[in-house]
């Protein structure tokens, strides 16, 4: 049963029928108990299960890219629980019983520094290449020649990213690096994020949103 702390007007915990009360950061909330799910191992509940695995260990593997890139969208809730969230929202395409996810439109942070535009993706004798225009174009917040762009790579096969924080400047206008060898042969995705290296005390100003820069390679895991 439900109970009342101190007075009347203090928040419910409990339970209420089929009402589950409590409170998450002092905020009180309600919600229902689950129904009873008598097959739960339907094709549509198993591919939902798999999308969610696959976009959590993404976002999981990138801490504090998403704590500072997600900080504004973090009302009533972390920044990880934003991230997926949103990625759950708009990453997942439906597809009658099927859930897989398009990770084309993943997103790790949705800041508000001028990221790099007229990003593309190349492969060459092993090696990953990406190209950025190195001119500032200005944003919500306008960037420097010498911001640090980080690079952020998916393998189609793994759900744990690649995060290379530091991998080049603005101003390089591209970045050239090797894949581990476990991922030879799986599709690659390839996202840019740039930051400020004079905004530090500001993490939510100091990121910009991540652009898709594009992809290159084999396979990619049906998730």
């Amino acid at each position: 049963m439900g109970k009342v702390r101190q007075g009347i007007t203090n928040p419910v915990t409990g339970k209420v029928g089929n009402l589950v009360f409590s409170s998450w950061k002092g905020i009180p909330y309600v919600k229902t108990k689950p129904a009873v799910v008598h097959n739960p191992r339907t094709p549509q509940q198993q591919s939902g299960r798999k999308a969610f695995a696959v976009i959590q260990g993404l976002v999981a593997g990138l801490p504090d890219l998403v704590r500072a890139g997600f900080a504004a969208r973090a009302f009533q809730q972390s920044a990880y629980n934003a991230a997926i969230s949103h990625n759950l929202t708009n990453a997942v395409v439906v597809e009658g019983n099927s859930r897989t996810v398009n990770f084309r439109a993943l997103t790790f942070s949705l800041g508000t520094y001028a990221p790099v535009t007229d990003c593309v993706v190349a492969s060459a004798d092993e090696e990953i290449i990406v190209r950025w225009n190195p001119a500032v174009i200005p944003g919500v917040i306008a960037g420097h020649s010498n911001d640090p762009v980080g690079i952020i790579v998916v393998s189609g096969q793994r759900n744990r990213p690649l995060w290379l924080p530091d991998a080049a400047r603005r101003a390089d206008g591209q970045f050239i690096f090797s894949l581990p060898v476990e991922w030879s042969g799986s599709r690659i995705y390839v996202w840019t994020v740039t930051r400020s290296a004079t905004l530090k005390s500001r993490p939510e100003a100091s990121v910009s949103s991540s652009v898709y820069a594009g992809e290159t390679g084999g396979s990619s895991l049906s998730a």
